[in-house]
């Protein structure tokens, strides 16, 4: 099982010693053998990884390798491409691979193909775009929609961003802005400049139940009505359960549960980038091939990413780290994104921007197509090997349950004269002073 191979086995044991033996050897002795740097290359139509700078021999990786093959590696990713439920917690497949696959590809979930329903979908989204792109698809007004408002939580944000550079490409007049903090005046500050006759809304949520989502939906739900009545919502929104939301069904496009919120950049925002889509899917999917068929030597998802739990999937306490620790975003974007890992480990990472990234002479069409998928990949390995569950997101379940009771212990206080429950008392402090 998991416990045992992460806390007895003996691959694990050995690599850990070497490691320390490694410490010994510095990196500029490393590089300087040419053999040594060829041989920790890995290229793919035209992407290099190149791994060679890394304190490492190519002993460590051989060691690397029998861990990643003690943890099953192989048979899960095979169980990810069969629809396999290897997201224990919540009993379901992990099938993103489906969203970027050929129209011709049969991957099988509950013994049904689900590859035609993900591209009926595609063909409904490319429907809608062309109609918007033409003029044909007008607001409440008729006036052409030439500017985008998305409306999501900070795990989308990354590839709202990447969506959104893309599809200027393709919309030059269009202004596209992003909400997802619950600060009314950053939500003031995005629409700034945006005419409510002209912006197209597309609200990301597949449970409808993330409360700053939510909440930033209602008031930009309340400023359409404002300016063109409630009858102009139905025209300019787009999103899910959207009956509850007086808005057209026919401008919702439906999601499956095996696509986790992480994962929905190769379906949901496909919706930007129609006109592109063919080639930003195929190019994901080329990645997942590579994925499945590479031996662990040359996959190049299979080199470690991070994470972050500190618990196994069999619940198990893991004493060692399991990723590392960004900071820099307000509180309601962090909550969905690392805030889970900030309570569960202690090591420290650094990234890159896509500028950055640029500016290295890194092609602008690998950033958003292909390292979306390879980080994907690498997560998913991460997971088997340290036994824990990548897929669930009870992080974030965590801060929805929080967030809900905090708020309606200060509405009674507030409303009803109720005592407050038992806080830490620097919280009970600060809201006595809010009440």
């Amino acid at each position: 099982g998991f416990v045992c191979f992460n806390l007895r086995n003996r691959g694990l044991k050995d690599l850990k010693a070497h490691v320390e033996e490694i410490k010994k050897t510095h990196l500029r002795d490393l590089i300087s053998d040419p053999d040594r740097c060829r041989s920790m290359m890995v290229d793919i139509d035209r992407m290099l990884l190149d791994y060679s700078r890394q304190c490492a021999t190519l002993e460590t990786f051989e060691k690397l390798f029998k861990l990643a093959e003690g943890g099953a590696s192989q048979r899960k990713i095979n169980s990810i491409f069969s629809g396999g439920r290897i997201n224990k917690t919540e009993s379901r497949a992990i099938l993103h691979v489906a969203l970027r696959a050929p129209r011709d590809a049969i991957i099988q979930c509950d013994g049904k193909n689900v590859v035609p329903d993900v591209w009926n979908v595609l063909d409904m989204i490319h429907d809608f775009y062309e109609k918007v792109c033409s003029g044909s698809w007008v607001g409440a007004t008729g006036k052409t929609l030439t500017d985008v408002a998305s409306i999501g939580m900070v795990a989308v944000i990354f590839v709202h961003s990447l969506c959104i550079l893309l599809s200027r490409q393709v919309w030059i007049m269009c202004q596209c802005v992003i909400l997802a903090i619950v600060d009314p005046s950053d939500g003031a500050r995005n629409i700034t400049g945006l005419n409510p006759e002209t912006v197209n809304f597309v609200v990301v949520s597949k449970t409808f139940t993330t409360a700053e989502t939510m909440l930033n939906a209602r008031t930009m739900n309340i400023w359409i009505s404002a300016s063109l009545g409630p009858e102009a919502v139905a025209k300019q929104w787009w999103l899910s359960l959207v009956e509850k939301f007086r808005i057209d069904p026919n401008n919702a496009f439906a999601s499956w549960d095996w696509v986790g919120g992480q994962y929905s950049v190769w379906f949901e925002y496909c919706r930007y980038l129609s006109s592109m889509v063919s080639q930003f899917l195929k190019r994901a999917s080329r990645i997942d091939q590579h994925f499945y068929t590479a031996p662990f030597e040359k996959n190049i998802p299979e080199r470690m990413e991070s994470i972050g739990k500190g618990v196994s999937i069999d619940g198990v306490p893991l004493h060692f780290e399991t990723g590392e620790i960004d900071f820099g975003e307000p509180g309601t974007n962090g909550q969905h994104s690392f805030y889970q890992l900030i309570h569960q480990s202690d090591a420290l990472a650094y990234g890159k921007t896509p500028e950055q990234l640029q500016k290295e002479n890194v092609s602008p069409h690998l950033i958003p197509h292909k390292l979306l998928a390879i980080y994907e990949q690498r997560i998913g390995v991460e997971g088997f090997i340290w036994g824990i569950n990548s897929f669930d997101q009870w992080g974030v379940e965590l801060g929805k349950s929080l967030a809900t009771q905090v708020k309606k212990q200060p509405c009674a206080s507030r409303t009803k004269g109720e005592p407050i429950p038992a806080f830490p008392f620097s919280t009970l402090t600060l809201l006595k002073r809010y009440l």
